[in-house]
């Protein structure tokens, strides 16, 4: 297995400026519909996951796994937590009539949200006739903390050869059991995804700085020709959160290919440093703009719903939470900046 993309001192612009383009797909799938929602959601949630098996350093012992998943518990489940406490305490602020006026609101609703907590799903699922609502766009946390901890552990118990047999036999359960009864924390999902890490993790492979003009015009046009076979005879395009899969594993083919295809881009536009520099920092601090993008999503529509038109909408959706995010961003800087001033005076 092959970590030769990427460094623990060092970042590879592309990966930053092909997570930046991601992750404002994520932004406009979320906001526009028709064929261009299906479009993104073809490959920009699998392009986080493979980007993931790129950049990861596995775990070569029994204690260097349990460090590492320590920290990705705090690095992922963190936010995950923070933005679930303050989307049940805003919710309670809105309906303080009905805490007081009904004594079974509170503890009723509390009880919903921990089901939903509990099961973590992207859309509203039923349970033994019971619906379970979803949590939105934070079901992506637990559900890359839960793929990344399991493939480290795989990696790192199972032989070279075992490996990829695994991931397929584990991503054809997920797939299988995800459309009978979707499991706690999208655990299905995390099982259906295996095979999204184990090809990250052997990325290096496509040589995706070599010819990446002429890569990029096969790989675009292998993308558009598996979307639409995957189109047509599954009637629906790839969506992780609602568990479809159209044509699996062709689907799958088909995140790949746009990921490929985002990558060789990715790998062109850094030529320009310049005019890249700010999609790779947006790319570079992804996480924090989902996270501003989530809770945007629950109480800010209202400034970016005032037209009727999807497009223009979606325009000003992107550039809200853009200045929502390098806002936030600047705060921070001077957060760590204080900080750092005062453990050098206590020192």
């Amino acid at each position: 297995m092959s970590q030769s993309l990427t460094n623990i001192n060092t970042r590879e612009p592309w990966i930053d400026y092909a997570r930046g383009i991601a992750i404002l797909l994520v932004i406009v799938g979320h906001t526009v519909s028709g064929v261009l929602s299906g479009a993104i959601y073809s490959f920009h949630m699998p392009l986080f996951f493979i980007f993931s098996g790129i950049t990861t350093k596995f775990s070569s012992t029994n204690k260097e796994f349990v460090v590492k998943t320590r920290r990705n518990f705090k690095h992922l489940m963190g936010p995950f937590f923070l933005i679930y406490i303050i989307q049940t305490i805003i919710y309670l602020f809105r309906h303080l009539s009905n805490v007081f006026q009904d004594s079974s609101f509170l503890t009723n609703y509390l009880n919903q949200r921990i089901l939903s907590g509990i099961f973590s799903s992207g859309v509203s699922i039923s349970l033994l006739n019971t619906t379970v609502l979803y949590v939105g766009v934070i079901w992506f946390f637990p559900a890359l903390f839960l793929s990344k901890t399991l493939f480290d552990y795989l990696h790192l118990k199972l032989k070279t050869r075992q490996l990829p047999l695994y991931c397929l036999l584990f991503s054809i359960l997920g797939v299988l059991i995800g459309q009978i009864q979707p499991l706690p924390f999208s655990f299905d999902i995390v099982l259906a995804i295996l095979p999204l890490f184990y090809i990250g993790s052997h990325f290096d492979s496509f040589r995706v700085k070599k010819s990446p003009s002429k890569k990029f015009f096969l790989y675009s046009l292998g993308w558009g020709l598996f979307l639409i076979i995957t189109h047509v005879l599954g009637k629906c395009t790839l969506e992780l959160a609602p568990r479809r899969y159209p044509a699996y594993p062709l689907c799958f083919i088909t995140a790949v290919l746009g990921t490929l295809m985002v990558s060789e881009f990715s790998v062109i536009c850094c030529n320009y440093r310049r005019l890249s520099s700010p999609l790779q920092y947006i790319g570079e601090n992804s996480l924090y703009l989902l996270c501003i993008h989530t809770l945007e999503w629950d109480y800010l529509t209202k400034l970016w719903q005032i037209h009727s038109n999807q497009y223009i909408c979606t325009i000003i959706r992107v550039l809200l939470d853009l200045i929502l995010f390098f806002i936030f961003m600047f705060l921070r800087s001077k957060c760590l900046a204080y900080k750092k001033h005062v453990h050098r005076v206590k020192s």
